[in-house]
């Protein structure tokens, strides 16, 4: 499949990856940079070579890096994303909009039907930027997050 370029400001040309071997290392520090409770890197490399799990890594070809991505686990034709990040110093740029973009192309051209997920109430970026890409809300649930504890907005798209 030919990869999707995306070019910014800084020159830098990016594709977007499924991740593998080389991409996690960087994965999880970004997943530990963002989150308190970030998957560790032995449970990312457990998702390697298992189907139901799709990691998309957004890879800046200049530098040779991963600097974002969109863990999605799939069953039965519905996707949960589980996590959507990129690296600190390049936020605000537009990459979680773009990986998350491809990856919802990706999976509608894969057969997923929906897409699902959890944000933090308090995280109104991440809430705009599903907004933005036509999730909408379903629900609350309380207490879902630890540390701090929090409630979570559930939202979901349709992607066929």
């Amino acid at each position: 499949m030919l990869e999707e370029r995306f070019t910014l400001e800084n020159n830098s040309v990016y594709t977007v990856e499924l991740m593998d071997e080389r991409h996690l290392e960087e994965v999880a520090r970004i997943e530990q940079e963002s989150f308190s409770e970030p998957w560790s890197l032995n449970a990312l490399k457990n998702t390697l070579g298992d189907e139901k799990y799709r990691f998309y890594c957004l890879v800046d070809n200049r530098h040779l890096k991963t600097v974002g991505y969109v863990g999605v686990i799939v069953v039965c034709g519905e996707g949960e994303v589980v996590s959507v990040a990129t690296d600190s110093i390049l936020r605000g740029n537009g990459l979680g909009d773009s990986v998350l973009k491809e990856a919802m192309r990706r999976e509608k051209e894969r057969g997923t039907e929906r897409l699902y997920l959890e944000v933090r109430e308090s995280n109104i970026a991440a809430i705009r930027l599903y907004e933005k890409n036509g999730f909408v809300k379903n629900g609350v649930r309380k207490n879902f997050y630890r540390k701090p504890t929090e409630d979570a907005y559930l939202m979901s798209k349709e992607l066929c």
